[in-house]
């Protein structure tokens, strides 16, 4: 019996976006991070698992938020 070799990969986003309106006092500033990363289990089993948060900071009253998303899942492979 031949084993499959457990590999792993990782990886780290990141990005900055800043929006100025215009004619209107409004400025807005994005911020998004997020981690991946994948875990071979066996040769056609891959555990997949993501972090990512979003804040949006805005000079418009109660616009600004932040936002996590959690993902965890399983890939088949043939």
């Amino acid at each position: 019996m031949i084993e499959a070799p457990i590999a792993t990969l990782a990886a780290a986003i990141a990005s900055i976006q800043s929006s100025n309106y215009q004619g209107v006092n409004l400025s807005q500033s994005t911020y998004t991070g997020t981690l991946k990363a994948d875990y071979n289990l066996t040769r056609w089993l891959v555990l997949r698992g993501s972090v990512s948060q979003s804040r949006m900071s805005s000079t418009n009253p109660g616009s600004s938020y932040t936002d996590n998303i959690y993902l965890l899942g399983l890939k088949l492979v043939r």
